[in-house]
């Protein structure tokens, strides 16, 4: 029995160094040979500037959608076409009130001219307008009520004056009679005054003669008299003439520069009601793709501001949008490198893709529909490894990527101590 316990303590002790050493040795490497770890976060593929959601300022009811979804778009192309019955009135109203004042303004140009009104420029706009006629005639019969009017103020003075001048005339003439009186009478007068004195007539012819010189003279001053009131009256007539013509051209100044000022005011508000009436054309902001209307019905209501679509600009670069969940978040933070996986494509197409996160949340956000919280963190991949993607392979917005954060090295025997530790201090706590 000696003997065999003899033989066997070499295997035996060989044995157990061989199973000390080998402990030893998975003890060394356990407390210093390093572990990769990584933290598992799922997300998507996002556009860098996010989605460009496109807004019309007054609103109104969609009358057609131009795009649909995954359509590409350029700048400035219209998207949708809205209805607003209360800008198209006012447009249609300040249209209107423009060719008024065009009817006004060769109105008073015809009055001013004393032509005949040429409304030949108004028809396109009776063409669009047929309710415009009855401006045109309108405009028309106050032309013809106002010449008319001035007409027989103008004529009625005239005849003033007319007959103030054929009176004076009368009166003129008047005159030269009684001067050709006068000189006879004068004359026969100095015959009397010679005879009297030669006691060839008598005193009281001589008187009689004496009498009827006063009275031509006397007639003569009258006729005189009368004439300056005529010519007065005359004159007084033609300024009153004058004035009434004066009034009337000041009248059509004044219409003219109401109408011109109006017309400059119509015109601001056509061009406020065309630009809000070429807003009812909603337009894409950028060139991009449509990814998602947010109206789709004819008939629908959009409010004030409200949104019509969604577009991903086609310039935008790509970043990765994972969810890390709160018991992993200490493991996260921005600069640590990342490996993405995208699940839509196979290993083959897209190859495992280095990258980095850019960004983390600084707050925990809850899924409104799982009701879980979680981290909102950014990942971009390095720049030129898309180059790797197999032909034909593309990274679109939505696409669902699986991305490994990497975390610090740590040894096996740290991460099978980590839980025990915590269980520790937790039972302690509790203790």
């Amino acid at each position: 029995m000696s003997d065999l316990q003899s033989k066997l303590r070499g295997p035996r002790t060989l044995a157990i160094a061989a199973g000390l050493g080998s402990m030893t040795l998975l003890g060394a490497w356990s407390a210093m040979a390093p572990l990769a770890s990584a933290t598992v976060a799922a997300g998507i593929v996002s556009p860098d500037t996010g989605r460009q959601t496109v807004q019309h300022l007054e609103g109104g009811i969609l009358d057609r959608m131009l795009v649909a979804e995954g359509d590409a778009v350029a700048a400035g192309q219209p998207i949708a076409v809205l209805l607003d019955a209360r800008a198209k009135a006012a447009y249609d109203n300040q249209i209107h009130r423009r060719s008024e004042l065009a009817a006004a303004r060769i109105r008073l140009r015809a009055l001013a001219d004393g032509a005949e009104p040429d409304f030949r420029p108004l028809d396109a706009d009776l063409v669009r307008d047929p309710s415009l006629r009855a401006v045109v005639e309108n405009e028309g019969e106050i032309l013809r009520t106002r010449r008319a009017g001035l007409r027989a103020k103008v004529d009625g003075l005239a005849e003033q004056i007319r007959r103030s001048e054929a009176t004076g005339a009368a009166l003129r003439r008047q005159v030269d009679a009684t001067e050709v009186e006068r000189v006879t009478v004068l004359k026969q007068l100095e015959d009397a005054r010679h005879l009297l004195a030669k006691g060839l007539t008598t005193r009281p012819r001589v008187l009689a003669l004496e009498a009827r010189m006063a009275q031509l003279d006397a007639q003569q001053a009258s006729l005189d008299g009368q004439i300056q009131a005529a010519a007065s009256d005359a004159g007084r007539t033609r300024t009153v003439l004058a004035g009434e013509e004066s009034a009337f051209r000041q009248q059509i100044g004044e219409e003219t520069a109401k109408v011109e000022a109006e017309a400059a005011v119509v015109a601001n508000q056509i061009a406020a009601s065309a630009d809000a009436a070429g807003r009812q054309q909603v337009r894409a902001p950028e060139a991009g793709t449509v990814v998602s209307l947010k109206v789709r019905t004819p008939g629908a209501v959009v409010a004030p501001g409200g949104a019509v679509a969604d577009i991903l600009p086609s310039d935008a670069s790509l970043v990765l949008e994972v969810r890390v969940r709160p018991v992993d978040i200490a493991h996260v933070s921005v600069g640590q490198s990342a490996r993405i996986s995208v699940t839509a494509f196979s290993a083959k197409e897209v190859p495992v893709l280095p990258g980095h996160v850019r960004k983390v949340g600084a707050d925990a956000v809850q899924d409104p529909a799982t009701r879980e919280f979680h981290y909102k963190a950014e990942i971009a991949i390095d720049r030129g490894e898309l180059a790797r993607l197999a032909p034909g392979s593309k990274l679109v917005a939505g696409m669902p990527v699986q991305a490994f954060i990497e975390d610090r090295p740590r040894t096996l025997l740290t991460w099978l101590a980590e839980p025990m530790m915590r269980g520790f201090a937790k039972a302690g706590l509790e203790h």
